[in-house]
């Protein structure tokens, strides 16, 4: 699995006024196309990156902050486990949704622990939306959360 080295993520800053971020991933372009036009047409103000494998999701990840990553688990020559457990080692803030046709097969798959939501393909559009708002608000939360904490003492 690619993992980038850590130094490469921006740090996180003060909160900022931008849009919410989404990492779409799916080597599928049907269900990418579909995907794109509804969150375009229902959320037209979220920033929507795509990327159609593992590996070209971690280097995203490792170049801006995202919000929620919506990824696949069956993609071909990647495994979107991997994905989800590169996202709980360096990116906890970042909620987790996992979009796939084959949920059944990973249903206990210690990995899932990580994820915010699991929507199976296809979901209907308000089920989606709903999952990805909830996601978005978890996400948020989540930084809030941890940038109201002191930091840990230094080293003596």
């Amino acid at each position: 699995m690619f993992d980038p080295p850590l130094q490469s993520r921006p740090a996180p800053s003060e909160p900022q006024v931008r849009a919410p971020r989404f990492l779409l991933v799916d080597d599928d372009q049907a269900t990418m196309r579909s995907l794109l036009r509804v969150l375009r047409t229902a959320r037209p103000k979220w920033e929507l990156v795509v990327a159609n494998s593992t590996r070209s999701a971690a280097i995203e990840l490792f170049r801006r902050q995202f919000d929620v990553v919506v990824t696949d688990l069956e993609m071909s020559g990647t495994d979107g486990l991997e994905l989800v457990e590169l996202i709980a080692r360096h990116c906890p803030d970042v909620s987790c949704v996992v979009h796939s046709a084959r949920l059944d097969r990973y249903l206990g798959h210690p990995s899932l622990a990580w994820v915010t939501a699991l929507v199976r393909k296809p979901a209907p559009e308000a089920h989606l939306i709903g999952t990805l708002n909830d996601a978005l608000w978890a996400s948020v939360t989540a930084r809030r959360r941890r940038a109201s904490q002191p930091p840990p003492p230094m080293p003596a």
